[in-house]
């Protein structure tokens, strides 16, 4: 989730900093805030992407984490260039428009789509050599008794108590 974050705020301040100086549009159309919700959107998905792969890869045996890595990258970077270019040349053609304000928004979208693909090629797999090394021996020692000592409790909650009150609820409403 941060990485996505991550990714996502560094594609808008380059896209940003490109539409103001390289094409020298000043104003940002109404629309832009929408260009927020698509670039999250295609960067979880992106993130998704190279996650499972990663977790795919990891079932190799006898893989070594930097291996690994480029594995997860040489075949989900052609997976997330497709998505990305359709979707960054799809927003491009707006620029056509002779709305000034759709011209503007297909312009930064397709900026922040573009410059979104190079984050994540650059932010994900070291964010998953970052867990392959630092968290993921930390989870599997750790993290089994921790889930046991979560799961149960909030189990018997919705077992037990949260069940109940929807009965009640259920028979006060018929």
């Amino acid at each position: 989730t941060i990485l996505g974050i991550l990714c996502c705020l560094s594609a808008l301040s380059f896209a940003f900093v490109t539409y103001r100086s390289v094409f020298g549009v000043e104003t940002l159309s109404l629309l832009t805030p929408v260009s927020l919700f698509i670039v999250i959107g295609i960067s979880i998905n992106d993130l998704f992407v190279f996650v499972d792969m990663y977790r795919e890869v990891q079932h190799r045996a006898g893989m070594m984490p930097d291996r690994r890595i480029w594995e997860t990258l040489k075949t989900s970077a052609i997976a997330t260039l497709f998505t990305s270019l359709t979707s960054a040349s799809a927003f491009a053609a707006n620029t056509v428009s002779e709305v000034a304000a759709l011209a503007n928004f297909g312009l930064f979208t397709s900026l922040i789509i573009v410059f979104n693909y190079m984050c994540v090629l650059l932010i994900i797999p070291a964010g998953l050599g970052t867990y392959n090394t630092h968290v993921e021996q930390f989870e599997t020692t750790m993290m089994v008794p921790v889930n046991a000592l979560v799961l149960k409790p909030v189990k018997n909650f919705f077992q037990t108590i949260w069940i109940k009150c929807i009965i009640r609820f259920s028979k006060k409403t018929a």
